[in-house]
């Protein structure tokens, strides 16, 4: 019939109990603390700068690479089946805000720590990331895999295209779920980057349940607009209510569902 398994309430929930029971001992590894305290990744990635600007010192007064390892990750890489177990739930991972948080909080880890190859901050968005844009929409074989067992880039592209900016559309109102996709892909490459976005539309063309998550939010965002510009008010007042129109367009632009009215 063309339903996805996980949209059974019970298929989804086992689904989400295998994912977690797989992403919750890498989140506590990199949370000892629990999410407001200090992660351990941000330490991290602190210390993959600090490396990163030694190594380039290095090369530039000696010609010579600094013989020094890169500091070693705070976890484990992401596994396998944990990523089958998301690609499984697909977009009905919206169901588990908690899963999902974690989830995007150990996928930045995998990234920056095995997919970067010693890129911290500021090298892991330029051209530390293995594979490319090719890599979202083939095979994983252009993407190499950073060590025996490490799941490659391309397989990482594909979850945030498939599973996990589809689910973020129908999240509602959930500005940190934004803020922690963000965390992921400004880790990418600029074009890898936006062929994500070019596939998570094509997933969003093909399936209802977006496109319905879509009209709803046409239609609230349409009923806002009227309170703030009603044609028969005053010029004085359309301008005034203006820029508010502009503002409410601009924070819907990521969870664009957030504007449908309760």
């Amino acid at each position: 019939m063309g339903v996805p398994a996980a949209a059974d309430r019970g298929v989804c929930a086992a689904l989400s109990a295998i994912a977690a029971s797989r992403i919750d001992p890498l989140h506590d590894a990199l949370h000892p603390a629990g999410p407001l305290g200090p992660s351990r990744l941000d330490a991290h990635l602190d210390a993959l700068d600090q490396w990163q600007r030694v190594q380039d010192d290095v090369t530039v007064t000696s010609a010579v690479t600094s013989s020094a390892p890169a500091p070693a990750p705070p976890a484990g890489p992401l596994e396998e089946d944990a990523f089958e177990a998301l690609e499984a739930l697909g977009l009905f991972l919206y169901r588990d805000p908690r899963l999902m948080a974690r989830a995007l909080r150990v996928l930045r880890h995998h990234v920056a720590s095995y997919c970067c190859h010693g890129a911290g901050r500021a090298a892991a968005g330029v051209a530390g990331s293995v594979g490319g844009a090719s890599a979202v929409e083939g095979d994983d074989s252009k993407a190499s895999e950073s060590g025996a067992g490490v799941v490659g880039i391309g397989r990482v592209y594909r979850l945030l295209a498939r599973t996990v900016l589809p689910a973020l559309a129908l999240a509602p109102a959930n500005f940190a779920a934004s803020n922690a996709v963000w965390g992921v892909l400004r880790l990418l490459p600029f074009a890898a980057r936006f062929a994500v976005y070019r596939q998570a539309q094509d997933v969003w063309a093909k399936t209802p349940l977006l496109q319905g998550a879509a009209a709803l939010s046409v239609d609230g965002f349409r009923r806002i607009c009227r309170r703030l510009h009603n044609p028969t008010s005053q010029k004085e007042k359309r301008e005034v209510l203006g820029p508010y129109r502009l503002a409410v367009a601009k924070l819907s632009a990521a969870t664009p569902i957030q504007v449908r009215p309760p």
